[in-house]
């Protein structure tokens, strides 16, 4: 009988920790000293870029969820984004896609992510996202288009142009098949908006128009939904919707952020069952001034921001 009296306290250890773990995120996000372009979570463990720390010279934090232990590492280049997959923290600076194994703490490599990458240009050549796709990263470059990079052998194995004057801002996977990347245009008269990629040709098959500009993450939601973050607001889109059409417009625009007056968004966004977490630039006086502004991260409720 003791043995079956086991089972209900650990079915309601494990509710806790459920229940628990977004509170743990936010504690251990917003007690970060600074804030970057990149942050994520899982189960044990929370990564998130820090402001630099010189040019060319980024750095990011681990934090154990459960002990609230936080480690400091350094990075070639400014971060954009960060995962962590099998053990392993995947790291794409401006420049660069690095590897660090988190039980030993010690980086496994660092490559180049474009034969072009960081060239001089009057548009951005510098790398913004990435996915996984079967293995290997498929890594957003702005002006650049992608390039799909073996972090095996470091080799850039294909790179692939966009069709307009745009900039490739961020990708998201929406099926198992194809990802959507966030476009802005990177001249008056081009493109903003959605390509629709095809993982399997890597053919962008589809562009979709959304008349808005600096988009800085997007993120594919349960229940079918689209959210991308711009500089001063996050759009929600029904994504079954957006495909059909050649435009979509959001049924969702939050642009006012719970106890603050103004801020800017400055990196992408993370997100779990309750709260969303990106770095937040936060007016420090009454002048309005951009350089006013200090990067804060910040975790906010979903329903808060009628995004859930």
């Amino acid at each position: 009988m003791k043995y079956l009296l086991l089972f209900p306290a650990l079915f309601l250890c494990g509710l806790a920790h459920a229940e628990n773990i977004s509170d743990l995120r936010k504690a251990a996000y917003e007690n970060l000293s600074s804030c970057g372009q990149a942050v994520t979570s899982d189960d044990s463990f929370l990564a998130a870029s820090l402001s630099d720390i010189g040019p060319h010279q980024g750095r990011w934090a681990l934090v154990n969820l459960q002990t609230k232990e936080q480690s400091l590492f350094p990075a070639n280049d400014t971060i954009v984004d960060i995962k962590l997959q099998d053990g392993k923290a995947f790291i794409l600076t401006e420049t660069t896609f690095e590897a660090w194994d988190l039980k030993n703490k010690t980086q496994l490599y660092s490559y180049a992510s474009h034969p072009e990458v960081g060239t001089g240009s009057k548009w951005s050549k510098k790398a913004t996202g990435f996915v996984f796709r079967a293995g290997k990263a498929l890594i957003a470059h702005g002006v650049l288009g992608f390039s799909l990079l073996n972090p095996e052998t470091g080799v850039v194995e294909k790179t692939i142009a966009l069709p307009t004057v745009s900039s490739a801002q961020d990708i998201t996977l929406i099926e198992e098949k194809k990802a959507l990347v966030a476009v802005d245009n990177a001249d008056e008269a081009e493109f903003r908006g959605l390509y629709v990629l095809d993982l399997s040709s890597l053919d962008i098959v589809k562009q979709i128009k959304i008349d808005n500009a600096y988009p800085l993450s997007i993120r594919s939601l349960p229940g079918n939904r689209l959210m991308i973050g711009y500089l001063n607001a996050i759009w929600k889109f029904d994504l079954a919707a957006a495909l059909k059409g050649q435009e979509a417009n959001p049924n969702r625009r939050s642009w006012k952020f719970p106890g603050l007056f103004d801020v800017d968004m400055r990196g992408k966004v993370f997100y779990d069952n309750d709260n969303l977490y990106s770095c937040f630039g936060v007016f420090q006086d009454g002048s309005g001034a951009i350089t006013s502004r200090k990067n804060t991260p910040l975790a906010f409720k979903l329903s808060d921001l009628k995004l859930n």
